[in-house]
């Protein structure tokens, strides 16, 4: 398989993820927010679990024969089904840490740090914090949360899918306009009335129960406070954080719409803003 068919398959893959997560988003608020994450959070787990094997097979393909040490069994029924039913949550994205492979193998162009920045941030969110803490599972703050994240990356997904496919790497230009604009209200939407509000709440349940904590004494003389982590990142990392990514973003928007207003943009290669 080919670079460009890789990369093609990878984004269609994530594509069909987050529309249907959306969807099972959509669908789930006539029912309350409670019926939100158990919708949303088993198509978003079963579906990047599927992409992390397929796009492990063929990025094995890839790899020079002196790295490509390693095998995955094939999706067939007799496996895949055990493993997507009781699948830790965790483990389904996983799925998304590939970009940062991409990048770090040059199939793609960006930076690692800022991807796997990006991937931490969701994931201690969904499955350390709102996985752990079934409390949270009625929160009201998961549905702009999944809102938020569903949209972003069907945009994303689509335009990456539409440059891949285009034999000159380039994405129509009413898409790149939403590539590059579409996460001006959407990542404030994400951070502020999902993020945020689900650590919050999350803080002083995670300091009840002990979450993910160590405590001191121990034989390696350690201590470690998941709830005091949790509570520089809601006002310190993830402000932070979010000030640098927006601001990315901006700059990336600048240069790539510029005085055209919507030009084409790169493909599978491109720079992952």
């Amino acid at each position: 398989m080919s670079k460009k068919a890789y990369l093609l398959l990878y984004n269609t893959a994530q594509l069909a993820c987050w529309s249907w997560a959306l969807a099972a988003t959509v669908i789930a608020l006539k029912k309350g927010p409670a019926a939100v994450y158990e919708s949303a959070a088993p198509a978003i787990r079963k579906l990047k679990f599927f992409i992390l094997i397929v796009s492990i097979e063929n990025l094995a393909r890839l790899l020079p024969r002196s790295l490509a040490h390693f095998s995955v069994p094939p999706l067939t029924s007799s496996c895949s089904k055990p493993l997507l039913s009781p699948l830790p949550s965790g483990l389904g994205q996983l799925s998304a840490l590939l970009e940062t492979l991409h990048v770090l193998l040059g199939l793609t162009k960006g930076s690692a740090p800022l991807a796997l920045l990006q991937w931490f941030g969701r994931s201690n969110v969904l499955f350390l914090i709102v996985g752990s803490l079934p409390q949270l599972r009625d929160s009201p703050a998961l549905a702009p949360l999944f809102l938020a994240w569903a949209a972003a990356d069907i945009v994303r997904y689509a335009w990456y899918a539409a440059a891949a496919l285009s034999p000159n790497n380039e994405a129509p230009g009413p898409l790149t306009w939403a590539r590059y604009s579409a996460f001006i209200p959407l990542y404030p939407l994400g951070v502020f009335a999902g993020e945020m509000p689900l650590i919050k709440a999350a803080i002083p349940l995670i300091r009840e129960k002990k979450l993910f904590s160590v405590e001191m004494p121990n034989e390696y003389n350690f201590a470690f406070s998941y709830a005091a982590f949790c509570t520089l990142g809601l006002y310190v990392l993830l402000p932070a954080a979010f000030a640098h990514l927006y601001t990315h973003m901006l700059r990336a928007r600048g240069k790539r719409l510029g005085g055209s207003g919507g030009g084409s943009g790169g493909g599978g290669e491109r720079k992952r803003e």
